[in-house]
């Protein structure tokens, strides 16, 4: 039997209390609108969110849109008095992120929530940006809409050298990877990407590198590192404590206590004499 006042709505199969009113789309999109950003910023309370059993936009009170989803199902809580308390929970949610009203990124998660001002994932998140250049990985994932910041745990981030091919965050096909970073934190802003908790990251010619704090441009390819820095290639190790590179590693500038190191003798390729 169900609370007195209050209901737990799932888009994708609403049912009332025994005998009860079904609550029609209009009631469930206006408690939503009226409900869903009760403790987000002020910006984001008059932000609007319609939808339908399965598809679910999110729009500033601009009406640049922030957000869109499918999903399998999504649960709130509604009273009968007040709408939506809460967050929104989605599940299977394969979401369109945009910032500034521009499409960003492809994101999906087998369980996310939004709450008005983030989207946040409680389990592994896989995204593709819009050009299809970049393929992300978390364990979790959290995506503010405000200013279009991504926070990752056990970050992996792989850049392409050719877009891919394929649409939103399903199978990526037809890219090669061309570099590659992970760290046990990533922050993603303005396309730029740092893993201050320590960072791998490696190119598609076998080169590695290692740090403390890695900040990745994915635009310019521009590449830095600081802390206990190892960049490993053909048999040599050079260390130091900062190094401004390119992802390719051919070509940078090792600062701080730098030592090189031959960590595999090359044999001797001259013939004999006789």
């Amino acid at each position: 039997m169900c609370a007195a006042g209050a209901l737990v709505l799932i888009v994708s199969a609403v049912s009332g209390c025994g005998g009860g009113k079904k609550p029609t789309k209009t009631t469930i999109k206006e408690a939503i609108r009226k409900e869903a950003f009760g403790g987000a910023s002020p910006s984001l309370k008059q932000s609007t969110v319609t939808g339908n059993k399965n598809h679910f936009v999110v729009d500033d009170e601009q009406g640049k849109r922030l957000l869109e989803a499918d999903v399998a199902r999504v649960e709130g809580i509604i009273s009968s008095g007040s709408g939506m308390q809460g967050p929104v929970k989605f599940f299977n949610a394969k979401c369109k992120l945009y910032e500034k009203g521009k499409h960003s990124m492809d994101m999906e998660a087998a369980e996310s929530t939004w709450d008005g001002e983030k989207l946040i994932t409680s389990t592994p998140a896989h995204a593709v940006t819009a050009d299809r250049k970049t393929i992300v990985d978390g364990r979790t994932a959290v995506w503010t809409s405000a200013n279009g910041l991504l926070e990752l745990t056990d970050a992996k981030m792989q850049s392409l050298k050719v877009p891919a091919r394929g649409t939103g965050s399903g199978p990526v096909t037809g890219g090669k990877i061309d570099f590659t970073v992970e760290g046990p934190r990533a922050r993603v802003l303005n396309r730029v990407v740092t893993l201050d908790r320590g960072g791998t990251g490696r190119n598609a010619e076998g080169q590695q590198l290692t740090g403390r704090n890695l900040r990745w441009n994915m635009d310019s390819s521009r590449l830095e590192a600081q802390g206990d820095v190892a960049v490993t290639q053909e048999g040599t190790r050079v260390t130091g404590q900062k190094l401004v590179s390119d992802t390719k590693l051919r070509r940078g500038r090792m600062t701080g206590r730098t030592r090189t190191q031959l960590t595999r003798v090359r044999p001797n390729r001259q013939s004999a004499s006789r």
